[in-house]
């Protein structure tokens, strides 16, 4: 359902929901090897609660609270919470949000998920002051690229990507998270279902028109790396209409002061024809890129080179950058 827009229930059944899943409630203070500990947030379908392991008080989890009830009113959020689940099962990464285990009960579906205590990408860029330097900038959309990269691999396209979903761990490290609007791609690549964020939906998205999922991915990490750099969003309006109609066109201004190969990626990824975009392996190949990977080392060099292996034009153009003019090349 695009932007979120959860037209299945109304303002009561969400209100009677939240009180069902009060912090207070007793029945809900503990699940499975679980003793919750407090709310982190309320959306439409449940909770968010961050609870600890009885056993290892050390061990912290994020636990997401169904209201089985509620969704079997709404068939395209109860598919929605389902492909979640096979998703997140499918795909694990460093730098995606790991889900740990799923139990449910007769009325609730708990998600068992990674708890990365640094919040949302967004809050802490409101704390700095609305803008990253260019290194924590660029770390930030490393990690994004190498995650999307590897969604991509294994046909599963994101398609609400935005700094709200982007989520900083102990160590400063982001991850990607909710998977509610993610897919598995047919061997076309054609998606018809719109969803995703005002702020970070491509035309095709906008429009309501079939798209490619991948280069819908690839328009939205153009948003991010945009508010990253400048500390604001490309078609920010006056109200819906006008940005929707400015996404469409293209219509967004690029600050003078953004060096030239940062304005070049920009524009290759927030690009309105769809087949112009640059997928992933064009981003790890832009010259923006490869000039800052070099400073990739260990661990994260490793994630990199498993996405875009040597033979890949990215990494080559990346690994001849690293030599230093004394050495030779290795066969």
């Amino acid at each position: 359902i695009f932007f979120r827009n959860m037209a299945g229930g109304n303002s009561g059944d969400l209100l009677n929901l939240i009180k069902k899943l009060d912090v207070n409630d007793p029945t809900e203070n503990w699940v499975g090897p679980y003793t919750m500990i407090k709310t982190l947030g309320k959306g439409a379908t449940g909770v968010v609660r961050l609870a600890q392991k009885r056993d290892d008080i050390e061990c912290e989890v994020a636990i997401k609270i169904v209201d089985l009830d509620y969704i079997h009113t709404m068939p395209d959020e109860k598919k929605r919470i389902e492909r979640e689940i096979t998703i997140l099962k499918k795909l694990e990464h460093p730098y995606l949000m790991k889900l740990h285990d799923v139990i449910e009960t007769k009325t609730h579906k708990y998600m068992i998920l990674e708890y990365l205590r640094g919040g949302e990408l967004y809050d802490y860029l409101l704390k700095q002051g609305g803008k990253l330097s260019n290194e924590e900038a660029f770390k930030c959309f490393f990690q994004l690229l190498v995650a999307i990269a590897f969604m991509h691999r294994n046909k599963v396209v994101h398609r609400d990507i935005k700094l709200e979903n982007m989520i900083r761990d102990a160590y400063g490290n982001v991850k990607l998270a909710d998977f509610g609007m993610a897919c598995e791609v047919p061997p076309s690549g054609i998606l018809e279902e719109s969803v995703g964020s005002p702020h970070y939906a491509c035309p095709e998205v906008v429009k309501g028109v079939k798209y490619n999922g991948y280069q819908a991915d690839s328009w939205s990490m153009g948003v991010v790396l945009f508010v990253l750099l400048t500390g604001a969003l490309p078609f920010a309006a006056d109200n819906m209409d006008l940005m929707f109609d400015k996404i469409k066109k293209g219509d967004y201004r690029l600050p003078p002061e953004l060096p030239n190969p940062a304005q070049d990626l920009i524009k290759s990824l927030i690009n309105p024809t769809a087949s112009a975009r640059l997928d992933v392996h064009g981003v790890a190949r832009h010259p923006w890129f490869t000039t800052k990977a070099t400073r990739i080392t260990g661990n994260e060099r490793r994630l990199m080179e498993a996405e875009f292996p040597p033979d890949d034009g990215a990494t080559e153009s990346l690994h001849s950058k690293l030599l230093s003019p004394n050495m030779k090349k290795p066969s």
